[in-house]
């Protein structure tokens, strides 16, 4: 925390306290000054040249947007600045709606919400300032003053609010905002003359000048009405009001070039005196090329952060077009997956009995409610993130940065004007993600430099500490097996593996167990959740035969940040984790699908870390041994004497040769084993590697 001494500290020496006494002024680390300077100017800016409505806004917009800490410094700069400007006794009313507003508790979830919350407060200031000033001076035009100056306020509040809002975030351009909120403070109070030249009037052509270098013609129109408009309101004549007004409206068409920005406020200056020129018109003259000079050496990645956040500017309009591009793309990612889903019930459904297509046309309408209901892009976009990047490469001319956040992560796409001499932006800009999340390590996922065209572009997204490796063992009883198995990924940090047994062998078993994986996989990954897709599962496995059919489901997420494994286990056998000589079982809670027309699916979780494996069975493996109860436990006995550092491969093919060897080499369902692991992403393995 930074201190202030003003005196040299006292030392007790000798019995006696020798030198000075100290004082120590410990402020904030993080003071943000210019909001005290704003405080300062807005608490003496007289509209009509006696009402003080400006603090009491600007007090309720900091608390809108901030703790109430951050607001204490900037309560103390307007308070002291109304007592300078007025005296105590007639700014006492202002004094206690200001501490009213600076100490009240307010609480609101949302931005939104505080906002409106707090234009109450404010109006609440106002109202309980304009009785207090009743009682001291009982006249009727005390309350006419009193509602002249909660309308001043509440647009005040509005302007204020808007400026400050991205303070709550921290946007890239907040620090921006609060230095343009105090230039309008400073034209808003002081109406004086440095040198014969207008504060006022050079802070106005400025703040033009300014807006028509951010967004042209719209954005300086916009500005000058609003500096026309607080002109009248400040005591200031029609004179001013043209003033502006033409500024605006030159400096905006003529804002294309950089000197239009100097000329724009010369010519109004010119036009608004009739084409006379006289010492008036100079000096004019000379406040409107020295304020479109100023506006013009304003470096480029100040205007380039409040252009990103200000309606009506180019770069505005390019980030809402990048993030309306961006979630196109999402859409039509997760419709093409909802159409593999429709394809894949179509193929199913195809040779059901005619009898029940009443029934199947029920339930095919219930199939398609859920996917209505659960149809999302399962992202949401972040600005917090972009502003971060934005901040820490302020020369980078990014064209446009658009961060989402999805279930893996942060994902980055961005574009430069301009490519790099070495083509290593991209890793820097994956290296700051990886320091911004602390927990994900991210990677360029896509590049595209092409020189010629100016173009730079590329994709940020996490990449996953571990990668899976699977490995199968089988044993059918007949030609064809009815159990099946599918590896496939559910995102960039997620991989799922299911096992299906059928009901019987041989070929029908095999085709109804391969129909559910399939339609089961289509749906997770289309973005349905486990419980609904397992459910639409057993309502299509229902509708293809009257007959009694059932399928086990045995499904498994694995996280490849994390290893946390997620568990659905409908009718299947138990699964073990082997940990070092310990094994863990995980057993089944549900009944198979095709059974009941409504299931109850359950999830357990687990974890799972280097050098673990989890083994997925079929219940053949635990038929091996029939004449036992409690056939888990064999399983997990012979888990046990298996030594755990072996291949991979090699530990499913142990698992199914003994199962055999128990059951003395007579087979009498189908078996399949699958070995799960995690590997550190760096190490080179060929993944989803199958033996049979």
């Amino acid at each position: 925390m930074a201190r202030f001494q003003l005196f040299p500290a006292r030392q007790y020496r000798g019995g006696h306290w020798r030198g000075a006494w100290i004082l120590e002024i410990n402020p904030p680390e993080d003071v943000p000054w210019a909001l005290v300077l704003a405080g300062l100017f807005l608490g003496n800016t007289a509209v009509f040249g006696e009402l003080f409505p400006m603090g009491i806004a600007y007090i309720a917009a900091l608390r809108a947007v901030g703790p109430r800490e951050s607001t204490l410094l900037p309560l103390a700069a307007v308070m002291a600045s109304t007592i300078w400007t007025v005296g105590w006794w007639p700014a006492l009313p202002y004094i206690l709606a200001l501490l009213f507003l600076g100490f009240v508790q307010l609480s609101a979830t949302r931005l939104t919400q505080a906002k409106k919350l707090w234009l109450v407060a404010a109006l609440a200031a106002f109202t309980g300032k304009t009785l207090l000033a009743f009682l001291l001076h009982p006249a009727f035009g005390v309350l006419l003053t009193g509602l002249t100056e909660a309308v001043v306020g509440t647009l005040a509040y509005l302007i204020a609010h808007a400026l400050l809002h991205g303070q709550a975030e921290h946007d890239v351009a907040y620090r921006e905002t609060q230095w343009v909120l105090v230039i309008l403070a400073v034209t808003a109070a002081f109406d004086g003359t440095i040198l014969g030249i207008s504060v006022r009037l050079f802070l106005s052509f400025f703040l033009i000048a300014a807006s028509a270098r951010l967004g042209g013609l719209t954005v300086s129109v916009l500005m000058g009405s609003g500096l026309g408009l607080a002109g009248l309101l400040l005591g200031e004549s029609g004179q001013f009001v043209v003033l502006t007004v033409l500024c605006a409206v030159l400096t905006g068409v003529l804002s294309g070039s950089p000197l239009g920005l100097i000329g724009g406020p010369a010519l109004a200056a010119l036009f608004s005196r009739g084409g006379i020129i006289d010492g008036s018109v100079v000096r004019l003259a000379a406040i409107s090329l020295g304020a479109g000079l100023s506006a013009l050496v304003v470096p480029s990645r100040y205007v380039r952060h409040l252009a990103r956040v200000i309606p009506g500017t180019p770069s505005f309009h390019q980030r809402q077009a990048s993030y309306t591009e961006r979630i196109r793309e999402l859409l039509n990612e997760r419709m093409s997956e909802q159409l593999t889903v429709f394809e894949e019930l179509a193929q199913t459904l195809k040779d059901c009995n005619e009898q029940l297509v009443a029934t199947q046309l029920h339930a095919m309408a219930d199939v398609i409610r859920t996917m209505a209901e659960e149809f999302s892009p399962g992202v949401r976009l972040t600005g917090s993130l972009e502003d971060q990047i934005l901040r820490a490469f302020p020369d980078a001319d990014f064209r446009s940065v658009t961060a989402i956040y999805t279930s893996d992560g942060f994902e980055i796409s961005g574009q430069r004007g301009r490519c790099c001499s070495d083509r290593s932006f991209c890793k820097e800009v994956a290296q700051l993600c990886s320091r911004i999340s602390g927990e994900q390590t991210y990677t360029v996922l896509h590049r595209r430099c092409e020189p010629s065209r100016m173009v730079c572009g590329f994709k940020v997204g996490p990449n996953p500490k571990y990668r899976l490796q699977v490995e199968t063992a089988m044993m059918a009883r007949s030609i064809v097996s009815g159990d099946n198995e599918m590896v496939f990924q559910l995102s960039k940090s997620k991989m799922a593996v299911v096992l299906s047994d059928g009901m019987g062998v041989g070929a029908r078993a095999h085709a109804e167990s391969r129909v559910a994986i399939r339609l089961l996989q289509r749906m997770i990954t289309a973005g349905y959740n486990l419980e609904v897709a397992v459910s639409l599962v057993n309502q299509v496995l229902l509708l293809r035969s009257r007959d009694e059919i059932f399928v086990t489901i045995d499904l498994v997420v694995v996280d490849l940040h994390t290893g946390r494994l997620d568990f659905v286990k409908i009718g299947a056998a138990p699964s073990f984790i082997k940990r070092g000589r310990d094994v863990e079982i995980i057993h089944n809670q549900c009944l198979p699908v095709g059974i009941l027309s409504q299931i109850e699916v359950e999830t357990d979780r687990r974890l799972l870390k280097e050098g673990e494996v989890l083994f997925m069975v079929t219940d053949g493996i635990l038929e091996a041994r029939r004449h036992v109860e409690h056939k888990e436990e064999w399983v997990s006995r012979m888990l046990q004497r298996i030594d755990h550092n072996q291949d991979l491969k090699e530990l499913a093919k142990q698992v199914l040769t003994r199962s055999i060897a128990a059951a003395h080499g007579r087979v009498e369902d189908d078996m399949m084993v699958v070995a799960v692991k995690l590997v550190r992403a760096a190490e080179e393995i060929e993944a989803y590697r199958r033996i049979s």
